[in-house]
């Protein structure tokens, strides 16, 4: 790993305060909707295989389409140097929250799902606070505030009697913690690593990882093309070129900025679930997603100037 000179740590400063270029732009919009069609598949297809046998099916084939990347040039040594960070990545980032999601969405509408995951920039920015000493400034601390309150709105919408969806709903919020603290860790150990080097190493791991639960849960009736086809659209789109884009995004616009994509992600996923899956708009889930939104929003606000200023509040 490189050192840390006083170039390096004024160009990673940098990526958190200087404008966005256009093409970063573009990117950021791309990785918002195709990760919005995300939980659109994931509802579609998570019924048929379950949760664990469709975590594994979405990152080896992801993996699979990624591979050749780690046979390019020195690419594999980055994956050798690194292996034990990038292995905790892989749970953290793409293992983990998968099977979360992919349980969750056995019982929630794929809408709602892409709602709760806007809470992964203000859980990003509070790891950052208390881990970090990147600390927190009012707004900040009010959009975490916020974001609380809206998921309390979803959650008290979805708990009515004979309800099953306190768990879905933990494993969601799990989720959306796994990717926050993934994004941090990046940022601090793995920056070193190419994009594309590091998406084709996180999938290649958690891949392996999770492919003999899936071998042991793997569906007893044999699920639908239609699963199958939207299995293989979020391994390919969701999941192989969306992490491609979102490691990329990692390195050239800082973590807390990448992670805000998630205040995209519920506009387009609720769209893709009204549109294809008929899913119901309510009143609650309007609000509720207004809540979050806003929440993360002021999450996302700039840092305090001085990064040892101790917490306010």
């Amino acid at each position: 790993m490189k050192s840390s000179t006083p170039q390096n740590i004024t160009n990673t400063v940098g990526n958190n305060n200087s404008p966005i270029q256009l093409k970063h732009l573009l990117m950021f919009v791309l990785l918002a909707s195709i990760w919005g069609a995300s939980f659109m598949f994931t509802r579609v297809s998570s019924p048929e295989f379950g949760a664990f046998a469709f975590a594994s099916l979405r990152l080896g084939l992801a993996a699979v389409a990624l591979f050749p990347i780690l046979l390019m040039g020195d690419n594999w040594k980055y994956l050798r140097d690194d292996f034990w960070m990038i292995a905790f990545i892989s749970i953290f980032n793409s293992a983990m929250p998968f099977v979360m999601f992919a349980y969750a969405t056995l019982y929630l509408e794929a809408g709602l799902t892409s709602v709760l995951n806007s809470f992964v920039p203000m859980l990003s920015g509070l790891i950052a606070h208390i881990y970090f000493k990147d600390y927190l400034n009012r707004s900040q601390q009010l959009g975490l505030v916020i974001g609380i309150i809206g998921v309390g709105i979803l959650m008290m919408d979805k708990m009515g009697i004979g309800n099953n969806t306190i768990l879905p709903l933990c494993a969601c919020l799990t989720a959306c913690l796994s990717y926050a603290v993934s994004a941090n860790i990046t940022k601090r150990k793995l920056s070193h690593v190419p994009p594309k080097v590091l998406a084709a190493s996180t999938m290649f791991v958690s891949g392996l990882l999770l492919i003999p639960f899936g071998v042991m849960t793997w569906p007893t009736t044999s699920p639908s093309l239609t699963a199958w086809s939207a299995v293989v659209a979020v391994a390919i789109l969701s999941t192989a070129l969306a992490y491609l884009l979102f490691f990329e995004l990692i390195k050239n616009i800082g973590p807390t900025r990448t992670v805000s994509v998630t205040l995209l992600i519920p506009i387009f996923g609720i769209f893709w679930g009204a549109l294809l899956l008929d899913e119901p708009i309510t009143v609650t889930i309007i609000v509720g997603t207004i809540v979050i939104i806003t929440g993360a929003y002021l999450s996302l606000s700039l840092k305090l100037p001085s990064r040892r200023r101790p917490p306010l509040g």
